[in-house]
């Protein structure tokens, strides 16, 4: 009876990590996954599970500190070149960063990071997004060992598979309305089963922020984070 949280950064595959770890649990029939909560005091509470079930996060809360505290938890992680996160977030909201608020935005998101990086946990697997992305087959066979499932080499073909890219876009077009969840306040809309959201794709590239965030910009969050980049293998 476990969580398997799945948190890290905006644009970094934290999705995918999650979709991958539903698919096992799923196809092996040992867990589910749960849809977005927002509100997680509401959803903790007297929440007791009968077997493994997949939560995605971006933020750890109080809530699901305590899960990890009470052993009743493990965690997934993903980063990804924080450079390559804000492009991302750019095409992704169709905006673009001034200086001052690209410093600002990446901050939070670094810190909101480090605190699931840092946080202590008996059992965590944290992966890299230019890593992981580019080899899912691995990617499975590594959430699998983490969860501690042996899949045979057809269930594993399969589940990576399904998570290609191509795959995903097609299920996004067919979606009825009653598979898509609405955000009204935030104007999203995402797959309710893999919490996709219906413009989530972009080009995934390594080293896009070259070309699409300011000169001045990249010079001030490579000054400002450099420590970070370097302890991450960005530099």
């Amino acid at each position: 009876m476990s969580f398997i949280f799945c948190g890290g950064m905006y644009r970094s595959g934290s999705t995918l990590q999650y979709n991958i770890a539903s698919e096992i649990l799923e196809r092996l029939g040992i867990g589910s996954r749960e849809k977005f909560f927002s509100i997680h005091e509401v959803y903790f509470k007297n929440k007791l599970n009968e077997d493994y079930k997949t939560f995605k996060s971006h933020f750890l809360s109080k809530e699901i500190e305590e899960q990890i505290k009470n052993n009743n938890a493990s965690v997934l992680l993903t980063y990804r070149d924080i450079r390559d996160v804000m492009a991302s977030w750019q095409k992704f909201k169709n905006y673009i960063f001034t200086v001052e608020e690209g410093l600002k935005w990446a901050r939070t998101t670094i810190s909101t990071f480090e605190k699931w990086e840092n946080f202590s946990c008996e059992k965590k697997l944290i992966s890299k997004y230019e890593i992981f992305c580019g080899n899912i087959k691995q990617e499975v066979r590594r959430i699998s060992e983490f969860i501690g499932v042996d899949l045979d080499n057809k269930i594993s073909d399969k589940i990576t598979e399904t998570m290609q890219v191509e795959k995903f876009q097609k299920r996004l077009q067919s979606l009825s309305k009653d598979q898509i969840e609405i955000d009204n306040k935030y104007n999203l809309r995402w797959d309710k089963k893999t919490l996709i959201h219906l413009d989530h794709f972009h080009d995934g590239s390594i080293g896009k922020y070259k070309n699409e965030l300011g000169i001045e910009l990249q010079k001030m969050i490579k000054k400002e984070f450099n420590s970070w980049l370097i302890n991450h293998g960005y530099e």
